[in-house]
């Protein structure tokens, strides 16, 4: 029988989710977007809300477990999973290539119908190929074999212990498509998860912190003066730079690689330029801003700081080991479900939300750093429609990781649920998938560790003599 009190808390946590997404789109979108480009809109809230859908259906798998509620989650699991599966591979990078190419006037459509073709196509033949050739899962059995008497004879002893045996092996089981589809993008959303993602756990509370110690603050005029005439000189610069770069691309100088470069690190100069015009106006014309919402942001660097400790700990007490050292955090989960199931829904949630924006903050740090690599950093009421474009489908992507790796986490938590059942004994265990997905975590860790090491060396983004001080 359906709990309906749980069939109706889900549906209020989905529509609570899609405002939440609509909320989103209108807080960071570009000014000059705000009536036009409505369908990469609606792909922006569709996708940001399938991206909670699958990272939120553990939780309610739990609570649909503990109160036998009846609830056919794994349905609605791989229902969520297939259509992210269609965000992904065709309908954003439609809207990426259409959006991109608008401006053009070069049949819009049409090419970015032809490029998402190419891009779906790639796809299904790799899938295609796959499935046909190890589309198995490869599950560890304990097989018992023992002697048999016949019913007339009389029990003389116990039958165990004629020829009893036990002996370990694998039971092939061939999936369906739709399990190896989610197996593939997950692979392809962890090597987005480690890099990113690792980067991130770290990143997301130091730049909170240093976010508050170099806070804009209070300066005279004649310190505006000079730093207003610094910036100038800086716009100057960049506009040679983009004439440059335009002369480049249009007589074809040097490599697109080179170009791209070259381009790249224009693009994050701009934008190091415009936060510090921002922060310049606010230190002089604002008085250094709220001090309530940098005591805000030292808070919430503060708590993101415990989160991302308690991650890492847990990674290396649960996660690492053959045998776990300790449950650690199932334990604390399976005690909040036991005093109210919305407190494990609760905490559950705050940690996994965690780790998207982990990988969000990551691809941003990364690409701060990495000039060949394009940054698309998200900005309030300043974030273009390629960018929110971009950066939804990393997190669509990412979730179904996050939504593996949570399952793998929290495994004591979630067993006998849907996702253990589609994670923790089929996606786990395809064949040639069993040893990576652990390689994968070890490999998380030590993304992490250097990246410690690296941010301890190199905290900010560009070097000192590049970095208004206004508290000076």
């Amino acid at each position: 029988m359906i709990n309906i009190i749980l069939l109706i808390t889900m549906i209020v946590l989905f529509v609570l989710v899609v405002i939440g997404s609509l909320y989103f789109l209108v807080y960071f979108q570009h000014e000059e977007d705000k009536n036009t480009a409505w369908f990469p809109k609606i792909v922006v809230i569709l996708g940001l809300s399938l991206s909670c859908f699958n990272v939120l259906l553990l939780p309610m798998d739990v609570i649909n477990r503990n109160t036998q509620g009846g609830l056919n989650i794994f349905i609605a699991l791989e229902i969520f999973l297939m259509a992210t599966a269609g965000f992904v591979l065709v309908i954003i990078p439609f809207s990426i290539f259409y959006y991109e190419n608008v401006d053009d006037g070069r049949h819009p459509i049409r090419r970015a119908i032809i490029w998402t073709f190419i891009t779906f196509f790639i796809f299904a033949l790799i899938i295609i190929l796959l499935y046909l050739f190890v589309g198995k899962a490869e599950i560890e059995v304990t097989l018992l074999q023992g002697g048999t008497i016949p019913e007339t004879d009389p029990v003389q002893t116990t039958p165990c212990t004629l020829n009893c045996s036990r002996k370990y092996g694998f039971w092939d089981v061939k999936v369906s498509v739709v399990v190896y589809i989610i197996a593939i993008l997950s692979f392809a959303g962890w090597l987005l998860f480690m890099l990113f993602g690792g980067i991130g756990i770290i990143a997301i509370p130091l730049d909170l912190i240093l976010g508050w110690v170099h806070r804009p603050r209070r300066i005279k005029l004649e310190q505006y003066a000079r730093y207003k005439t610094d910036i100038n000189r800086r716009a100057s610069d960049l506009l040679l730079d983009a004439r440059k770069i335009d002369e480049s691309r249009r007589i074809g100088k040097g490599s697109k690689m080179k170009q791209r470069r070259k381009y790249n690190e224009f693009r994050k100069a701009v934008f190091f330029l415009e936060e510090d015009y921002k922060n310049l106006n606010l230190a002089y014309k604002e008085f250094g801003g709220s001090p309530v919402k940098h005591f805000l942001k030292l808070l919430l660097g503060i708590v993101s700081l415990v989160v991302s400790i308690i991650w890492i700990l847990h990674i290396i007490l649960y996660m690492l080991p053959k045998k776990p050292i300790s449950l650690f955090m199932n334990n604390y989960l399976n005690s909040l479900d036991d005093a109210f199931s919305l407190f494990g829904a609760i905490t559950y949630g705050i940690f996994s939300f965690y780790l998207l924006w982990a990988v969000v903050k990551g691809n941003v740090k990364f690409g701060f750093r990495i000039f060949f690599f394009s940054v698309h950093p998200m900005r309030i009421n300043g974030t273009i429609m390629s960018s929110l474009l971009f950066n939804t489908a990393l997190i669509l992507l990412s979730s179904i990781t996050v939504s593996q790796f949570c399952a793998m986490a929290f495994a004591d938590y979630a067993r006998l649920t849907s996702f253990d059942m589609l994670y923790g004994v089929q996606v786990t265990n395809l064949q040639g998938f069993r040893v990576v997905w652990k390689v994968f975590t070890d490999i998380l860790m030590g993304i992490i560790g250097l990246t410690l090491i690296i941010l301890i060396i190199k905290p900010r983004d560009r070097s000192k003599n590049k970095i208004l001080r206004f508290h000076k």
